[in-house]
């Protein structure tokens, strides 16, 4: 399961309303999309953030920005 622990904490230095982020977090609705997107990126060999896919190719760190933008511009010129 996800940490939900951090997430909260992140909402908190965010200055999000905590009565709203809460009572999402407790939503078993949200839950079940949080475990999606966990399942799909795993799926996809997503081990950490940030983690960015183009056109389902995966841009790796080191390099990343370089990548990055190399793919970019390939897809404009394609």
């Amino acid at each position: 399961m996800w940490k939900q622990d951090v997430f909260r904490g992140y909402a908190e230095e965010l200055g999000l309303d905590m009565a709203t982020f809460d009572a999402a977090l407790a939503d078993p609705e949200v839950a079940g999309r949080v475990c999606d997107d966990q399942r799909d990126g795993l799926g996809l060999g997503v081990r950490g953030t940030p983690t960015l896919l183009v056109d389902g190719e995966m841009i790796r760190v080191p390099g990343f920005y370089r990548e990055f933008k190399a793919l970019i511009e390939d897809r404009l010129d394609g």
